[in-house]
């Protein structure tokens, strides 16, 4: 099981970006799905995460 079938599984809507996504069009998500972090996965696999906690104020 990965974690994106467990979390589907409970019903919760995976949000995921590219990584070439900038990270000011990634804060932009983040606010528009009110979310506090973006999966980065690549190819359907997870290769990140980025949480809103480690993206610096003057950015939001």
């Amino acid at each position: 099981m990965n974690t994106y079938s467990l979390l589907d599984e409970k019903r919760f809507l995976v949000r995921e970006i590219d990584p070439e996504v900038m990270v000011f069009d990634a804060v932009r998500l983040m606010d528009t799905y009110q979310v506090g972090a973006l999966m980065v996965v690549e190819d359907e696999m997870l290769v990140g995460l980025i949480p809103s906690g480690i993206i610096p104020a003057r950015l939001c």
